[in-house]
């Protein structure tokens, strides 16, 4: 539903190319923060199926973010929110390159 919302927004230069990129960045935002923390809790969750499949899911998803959060803080693994903080940013960055693809290939 919220996916249908961001591709049937009209856009117009100025505003609407903020709100689109607000709720992309939103959008993918929620996702990947959800992701991580279902990787985080398969991963802590035991030595079965559960581990690897949470150890996948947090490489996949944030990789970029873990290795920014244990350069900062100096030790192996980043904090949980500092890691979730830094996937919000860096979604709303990728919110703000969609709406500016969507609004350049719609100006044309």
């Amino acid at each position: 539903m919220v996916l249908g919302l961001i591709a049937g927004a009209r856009l117009e230069m100025g505003s609407a190319w903020a709100i689109t990129a607000f709720r992309a960045g939103g959008v993918i935002a929620i996702i990947r923060v959800a992701m991580y923390w279902l990787g985080l809790a398969l991963y802590r969750s035991g030595a079965d199926w559960r581990q690897p499949v949470g150890y996948a899911l947090l490489i996949v998803n944030s990789v970029v973010e873990l290795a920014i959060a244990s350069r900062w803080t100096d030790t192996r693994r980043g904090p949980s929110l500092a890691v979730a903080a830094l996937i919000v940013m860096t979604s709303a960055m990728l919110g703000c390159a969609f709406a500016w693809i969507r609004v350049r290939s719609e100006s044309r």
